[in-house]
């Protein structure tokens, strides 16, 4: 029998995925708050919290420099757990990358993550290898206490920007590679732009777009670039019209990773039907199958990404035909069944079978 309680849920970013999470949680007649940090008055004085609900820590404990912010973390630790713990709250984390995206940080973000870990009630995680990641990381903690639960369908947000009239590459004669998200040496970009300058064709273009909040990989990016007229390299956020709008306009979208504990940006592709090119690690071991996209060799690097970004542009139709599979293969991810499993680990159903 599933209750109705109170949960605290952050960081607030706004983002598809929280949006889409708190619409499931709050069907089973929950309320859900969320928040950028912890609000003591809340915790202390608020009316009854049942569950906090942590994700991406680095929003949490970083400062505007997006530096470590020791007070937060000694605020948390010294202060807020033992309320936690005196109240009776319970502490639940979804971990969704184990490494920092930033190397000035590789050291700081696996430390606060065991911490988080060891302190957590109960783990989440979205694919089976960072299952094994957090128990092989935090080995005081039992395999029941780590459950995989599936990162979700980002349609039913994202359906909202598409157009009556927009159709996934219109009209046009080029083959439409695109890379779509924050640009990161572990998301491989710069091996996304040595693959495509390796391709011969006037008729195949390239368009990388988004972010870079580290100023020599961008200057790298740059000079690799900057002699292939048929890429557009774009360094700017996107609103999540635009972002829909690009993702439409492409045939296929192409990712370099390095690794992928878990990944938004593949996730937002076959959710609007785009076959995916990324290499066989991490995350999309259990989401990248061959009839959604084209995988490689992580070893191989830009070679073996070009010659499967190769394989895409010699059959259009096929990429449609990956593209719709890709749809359906999210459309299963049910919200609801989601929804009801996240209840059941807030209640403390420590049981760490996927949702299917």
């Amino acid at each position: 029998m599933i209750k109705s309680q109170k949960i605290m849920m952050m960081p607030d970013m706004g983002l598809s995925y929280f949006k889409l999470l708190i619409g499931a949680v709050e069907r089973y007649n929950n309320i859900v708050i969320q928040t950028s940090f912890f609000p003591m008055r809340g915790i202390l004085f608020g009316e009854k919290i049942a569950v906090i609900h942590l994700h991406m820590l680095d929003q949490i404990f970083l400062n505007n420099q997006r530096l470590p912010d020791y007070g937060r973390i000694a605020w948390f630790f010294l202060v807020i757990l033992p309320v936690v713990r005196l109240r009776r709250i319970r502490l639940v984390w979804t971990c969704h990358e184990w490494s920092a995206h930033e190397n000035d940080r590789k050291n700081f973000t696996p430390w606060l993550n065991r911490i988080i870990c060891r302190n957590a009630d109960h783990v989440i995680v979205h694919n089976r290898e960072m299952r094994e990641r957090v128990l092989l990381e935090c080995r005081s903690i039992g395999r029941n206490r780590v459950s995989i639960v599936p990162h979700g369908d980002l349609f039913p947000y994202y359906r909202r920007f598409i157009k009556k009239k927009q159709i996934q590459n219109p009209h046009n004669d080029n083959f439409i590679f695109a890379s779509i998200g924050y640009m990161r040496r572990n998301k491989g970009t710069d091996i996304v732009i040595k693959a495509f300058c390796s391709l011969l064709g006037d008729k195949l273009s390239l368009r990388v777009i988004g972010n870079c909040l580290d100023p020599i990989y961008r200057a790298e990016l740059i000079a690799l670039s900057v002699h292939d007229a048929r890429i557009t390299l774009e360094f700017r956020d996107l609103s999540d019209d635009e972002l829909t709008a690009q993702h439409l306009e492409a045939d296929a979208i192409v990712f370099g990773f390095r690794e992928c504990p878990t990944s938004g940006s593949v996730i937002t592709a076959m959710s609007l039907g785009l076959p995916v090119i990324a290499p066989r690690i991490g995350h999309l071991l259990d989401l990248l199958h061959e009839d959604v996209g084209w995988s490689f060799d992580p070893h191989e690097k830009e070679i073996g990404l070009a010659a499967a970004m190769q394989a895409a542009a010699a059959d259009r139709d096929q990429c449609r035909n990956k593209g719709r599979a890709a749809a359906s293969q999210m459309a299963a991810e049910s919200w609801e069944l989601i929804g009801k499993r996240m209840v059941e680990i807030y209640e403390g159903h420590s049981n760490s079978e996927h949702v299917q």
